[in-house]
């Protein structure tokens, strides 16, 4: 074990651990590690290269709300490219009807299904508006009221039309990656909150995926490292146990090669579904211990199919599918993931 102190120790090294280094850097203070499990820094977010393509199969799309990791891209002359997403959608619900559509929300759904949805999403932003950014739970009457139901069975209880019912809890699986019945409303009213909003979530334009990153979006994570130093972010570091000291000034980190490091203060930038992986001595609180527990990450496979050419675009379609019938196809969601710069066309697809 090496006797050096470090000032800080950041567990983690996807956006959030490095965000976090990047600011104590910026900030000053250098004396500072982050342990990264993998080989490789980004997280969530991970580009390979296609046949000299940059492709990014993780997290990939950007918004113009998400000012902090666009300031990130020009810190370090990353541009971005907006989402081509003109052009006629398809539609398919799960009694096999398919019919084409253009914009965000299908209007070719019938008069009835069409008000059930609107009422859906307008009394989703209405309650969602009530929840606070930084202290969500501090509506109780809110909270207390939509914590114990779940999506699933909010929408059973308000949607009028099984049309209605299908598209709202594709909407959900979509961005969540996990079943409406697994979710409780509150979390959902207040991932949406987060996000700005219903429909800043599910568009494009002036939305969540209006943009990439050309080159990728995992490239920001490595230049991040390359900015803090190589010294700083340690790969394949998989902290296995973390120890404070009786006096609690100090905290003692052992990673699964017996590699030690001490620290005053550590920041934790996992998903909290992986705590569970690493041995806190004292134990966790045990309301913290418990909601880690039982948070868990979704589930989904990004597809990404390559063509020669856009034949989609020549025909007039935007290379974007809505799939209601998930149990009976794939692939639930896609969008045009084309590069016309590099001559890259594909299509990228949700399948959950």
């Amino acid at each position: 074990m090496s006797s050096e102190i470090f000032d800080v120790l950041i567990i983690g090294g996807g956006l959030s651990g490095l965000s976090a280094g990047n600011y104590l850097f910026d900030h000053n203070v250098k004396h500072f590690r982050i342990l990264e499990a993998r080989d490789r820094v980004g997280g969530r977010t991970c580009t390979i290269d296609y046949n000299q393509h940059s492709v990014d199969v993780g997290g990939a799309y950007v918004g113009p709300f998400q000012n902090r990791i666009l300031r990130l891209a020009r810190e370090f002359g990353i541009r971005t490219y907006r989402v081509d997403y003109k052009g006629k959608n398809i539609l398919t619900l799960s009694n096999g009807n398919r019919s084409v559509y253009t914009g965000t929300i299908p209007t070719n759904i019938g008069i009835f299904s069409l008000l059930d949805v609107n009422y859906l999403l307008c009394r989703t932003q209405e309650l969602c508006e009530q929840i606070s950014n930084l202290a969500p739970w501090s509506n109780e009457i809110l909270s207390e009221k939509y914590d114990g139901v779940t999506v699933e069975d909010w929408v059973q209880t308000l949607s009028e039309t099984e049309a209605g019912k299908e598209l709202y809890r594709t909407a959900a699986r979509i961005v969540l990656c996990v079943e409406p019945s697994e979710v409780s409303m509150f979390a959902w009213l207040t991932y949406i909150n987060n996000g700005l909003g219903v429909m800043r979530l599910f568009e494009v334009d002036n939305g969540a995926q209006e943009r990439k990153f050309f080159g990728g979006s995992q490239q920001i994570s490595d230049r991040l490292r390359t900015k803090l130093g190589t010294d700083r972010v340690l790969l394949n570091h998989v902290v296995k146990h973390v120890q404070w000291s009786p006096t609690g000034d100090l905290v003692k980190i052992t990673c699964d090669n017996n590699e030690q490091f001490s620290c005053r203060h550590l920041i934790i930038a996992l998903a909290p579904s992986l705590y569970k992986t690493i041995q806190f001595e004292p134990e966790l609180p045990e309301k913290k211990r418990e909601a880690t527990e039982r948070m868990y990450m979704g589930s989904i496979i990004k597809t990404i199919t390559v063509y020669e050419r856009p034949y989609w675009k020549e025909i007039g379609f935007s290379g974007s599918i809505l799939d209601t019938a998930h149990a009976l196809n794939p692939v639930i969601f896609s969008y045009d993931d084309s590069s016309d710069q590099d001559r890259f066309y594909a299509i990228m697809g949700f399948s959950c």
